[in-house]
């Protein structure tokens, strides 16, 4: 289902015609606040998307609210920051949101302070976990007994020997 904010209804196969391409100057207009996915939109994994730093400069220079929300847990949010500022772009840490930032958020939420917890993950990922004062279980060890289970991301890594021991 393809359904249109701006006109407050759902597509239908008469409307969908009626679909034109915007100008992002017509989104930043249209909208209050805009919110970008980072990978894919402003940046892939060798650098940025072309005009990503003028977007983020143009949104700076008029003052529209604007947040970047990242799925990535694996890269803490002052990370996230000077991987944008090496690629050119200068997004301050207050405009990023990572999955990974949630993680404090959800343990306050549930009182899991001090819980025990298996993170896959980078080292990064490892910091959020104990900025949430969980206390991390290292994966190296032969009997694991944890209260919680924390997968982030690991590219090109097997994770079927760590996952197997995490749920037996």
């Amino acid at each position: 289902i393809i359904y249109d904010f701006h006109e407050r209804r759902p597509m239908t196969k008469q409307n969908l015609s009626e679909l034109h391409t915007l100008s992002m100057h017509e989104i930043i207009e249209r909208y209050d606040a805009l919110l970008f996915d980072a990978f894919g939109v402003l940046v892939r994994g060798d650098g940025p998307i072309p005009g990503a730093n003028i977007l983020v400069e143009e949104l700076h220079r008029i003052e529209k609210p604007y947040a970047i929300v990242t799925n990535d847990a694996s890269r803490l949010i002052s990370t996230t920051e000077e991987r944008f500022r090496n690629f050119g772009i200068s997004i301050p840490s207050s405009h990023i949101i990572t999955s990974g930032s949630l993680i404090q958020s959800f343990v306050a939420e549930h009182q899991l302070q001090g819980a025990r917890a298996l993170v896959l993950g980078p080292p990064d990922s490892h910091t959020y976990a104990q900025q949430a004062q969980l206390e991390v279980i290292p994966a190296q060890e032969d009997e694991v007994s944890i209260d919680l289970f924390i997968l982030c991301d690991l590219p090109y890594t097997s994770w079927a020997p760590v996952l197997e021991q995490a749920i037996s």
